[in-house]
């Protein structure tokens, strides 16, 4: 807003700055960790006999939905229930966001990626994630957070470090 045209367009050259991630290890947790993540939902649906079909999906239905995810989108026809638990959803991958943010080179590019496959893995699920358990989805969602908050330590998450040496 400060810099009006000239920092949108900073903004928007930034959702393409995948150079910014020095450490090419960040793209297993980038593209992996929500795939994993509605794994473990869909596996823990099934383990406690929840309906849920068969999965089914095509590569280039997959690449497409991924495509169309790296944009955000509206959130329609939910119950209060639903949205609550997306809500402790959402706050956990805002979580792991800033996390893969700060440890990316502060790459927009990593969390608009990681973003589009939260999306992805979602539409992944059964019927367009029609059956997904939001309840379940977002107990695993804030498990991931917590584990990466204590392996990785609450400071990967902080959005200003202080520069080494100095006192804290």
């Amino acid at each position: 807003r400060k810099d009006k045209t000239a920092g949108v367009t900073d903004l928007l050259r930034r959702s393409f700055d995948f150079k910014r991630i020095e450490s090419k290890r960040w793209f297993a947790s980038i593209l992996l960790l929500m795939p994993c993540v509605s794994a473990a939902v869909y596996a823990l649906m099934r383990w406690m006999d929840m309906p849920v079909p068969a999965l089914q999906f095509s590569p280039l239905a997959a690449l497409l939905m991924l495509l169309a995810f790296f944009v955000p989108l509206t959130l329609l026809h939910r119950s209060p229930t639903w949205i609550a638990w997306w809500c402790l959803y959402a706050l956990a991958a805002r979580i792991l966001m800033v996390w893969l943010y700060n440890n990316t080179g502060k790459s927009v590019f990593a969390v608009a990626l990681f973003h589009a496959t939260l999306n992805l893995s979602y539409m992944l699920f059964p019927l367009y994630g029609s059956h997904f358990d939001m309840r379940l989805g977002g107990l695993v969602m804030a498990f991931a957070a917590v584990i990466v908050t204590v392996i990785w330590g609450p400071r990967t998450l902080a959005r200003f470090s202080p520069p080494a040496g100095a006192a804290r």
